[in-house]
């Protein structure tokens, strides 16, 4: 089920339930935060999320997607300082991919507003059923004949002669039972189970609940631990490195799958990453989306610093469920990282600074990432394009 249709019903007509999701995907605004580059980043990983979306049916949740992208180019981005300075080659590319999003979303939404239109017929019948039922079973009530009056009570005073019947007169006397001399039918020994039955929790329904109505993304820490080791000559010399976290969306939960280390400079408090193409290369050939991103700090703890929060954003503008995963070599941490939807998110997204600067600690800007499902046989890739 696409946990977007959990925000309408089939009692709505197929327009307002439309207009509530191009309401979700108009609810974008720009973070003067965000280097322009980043934007572009996360709407092009909106853009596969779009047709990943449309191969798991989710097209709520694809038509969302789709419809977010178109405003944030064309309506949010041109407000960015930095927007002109796209070459005329990549504005091609990107009018291209606007015209194909455009067409998606037209397709999306006809098929919608006809499921809709089912939905909503299907609903109007049920509820006229129901009514008749409901007459049906009434007029039956008014036809059945009216209960007999109740007989008057019988009085329980002792009159005349009764009085003489007195229990001590005329005792009331019980057949005795005969003895059972063989085993008992219903021995405890012989008949119930000597323990409980054994109950196959193999079984058991998987729940994919998650705080803040995000999926959960399942994957295997042990991919932490392999992106350090290859991490390690730059853990020594005191530089950063990142990659990206990849995956794709299977039985309503995501699934991290492939660590994807592109070139990048590093420095002891941040890495910059070149040449972005090769990672959507490998991704669309393998039909993966971006699900967060990893890096390590070699000299420091595991926690997301102002810069840290501001490319953290610009992963969760994209999936809400997106995470960072933060290791410290040195102090043998390994920890996913969210920024609060409520509290955090906000905050970043209106921030003008950039670089190293301060965030109020009076606030829950960021928390452990509370939907991360850790897996040891979750299967995975890493993958080193540098």
């Amino acid at each position: 089920m696409d946990p977007i249709s959990a925000h309408t019903s089939p009692s709505q007509t197929p327009e307002d339930r439309l207009r509530y999701l191009t309401g979700c995907a108009a609810d974008v605004e720009l973070s003067p935060g965000l280097s322009i580059d980043q934007y572009l980043r996360a709407i092009r990983s909106m853009l596969q999320m779009v047709d990943v979306h449309i191969h798991a049916n989710r097209q709520e949740s694809a038509l969302v997607l789709a419809s977010r992208f178109l405003v944030l180019f064309l309506q949010v981005l041109p407000k960015h300082k930095d927007f002109r300075k796209i070459s005329a080659e990549e504005m091609t590319a990107w009018k291209e991919r606007c015209r194909t999003t455009f067409k998606k979303a037209e397709v999306l939404k006809q098929a919608l507003r006809e499921r809709f239109a089912a939905e909503h017929e299907e609903y109007i019948r049920q509820k006229q059923e129901e009514q008749i039922r409901q007459l049906a079973e009434s007029d039956i009530d008014q036809l059945l004949p009216e209960p007999p009056p109740s007989p008057p009570p019988i009085s329980t005073k002792p009159v005349g002669p009764i009085d003489a019947c007195s229990p001590a007169t005329f005792p009331i006397t019980y057949p005795r039972l005969p003895e059972i001399n063989g085993p008992s039918t219903f021995s405890s020994d012989s008949n119930l189970p000597a323990q409980p039955p054994q109950v196959d929790r193999s079984l058991k329904p998987q729940t994919n609940s998650a705080p803040h109505g995000w999926l959960p993304i399942r994957m295997s820490f042990e991919l932490a631990r392999r992106f350090m080791r290859l991490a390690e000559p730059n853990t020594i010399a005191n530089r950063e490195t990142c990659a990206s976290l990849c995956g794709n969306l299977v039985s309503n939960e995501y699934r991290i799958t492939d660590v994807v280390i592109t070139k990048q400079t590093g420095t002891p408090d941040s890495c910059t990453t070149h040449n972005e193409e090769e990672l959507f290369d490998y991704m669309e050939k393998r039909n993966l989306i971006v699900l967060g991103w990893i890096h390590t700090h070699p000299s420091q703890t595991a926690f997301l610093s102002s810069v840290d929060q501001h490319t953290q954003l610009s992963y969760q503008i994209m999936l809400p469920e997106a995470i960072a995963i933060v290791c410290a070599p040195k102090f043998n941490e390994i920890t996913a990282f969210s920024l609060n939807p409520v509290y955090g998110l906000p905050y970043v997204r209106q921030c003008r600074e950039s670089g190293f600067h301060p965030h109020p600690k009076s606030i829950q800007i960021y928390e452990p990432s509370p939907h991360v499902i850790d897996d040891p046989s979750a299967l995975f890739n890493v993958v080193d394009l540098r």
